[in-house]
């Protein structure tokens, strides 16, 4: 066999068995585990864009501006 098929073979060898080993739980957790994270490192920090903004609500804060607490209710409506 020549050099050229046995290289062809690892290549498509070692894909299948990427695949195979991604299609288990394990190695989707593997891949979700550090891949996410080698990814948002490589990108770096991005600033939040000015039009977003993140609110936290509290049961107090839901009671004083009459909203259920529920999340069965959610999403509140964007004019609170």
């Amino acid at each position: 066999m020549s050099k050229r098929i046995r290289q062809i073979l690892l290549g498509i060898f070692t894909g299948l068995l990427g695949c195979l080993i991604y299609l288990t739980p394990q190695g989707w957790a593997l891949e979700e585990k550090y891949g996410l994270y080698c990814l948002f490192q490589f990108r770096g920090a991005t600033p939040p864009p000015d039009e977003v903004m993140v609110i936290a609500i509290d049961r107090p804060s839901a009671s004083q501006l009459e909203l259920p607490v529920s999340p069965n209710f959610w999403p509140w409506p964007r004019n609170i």
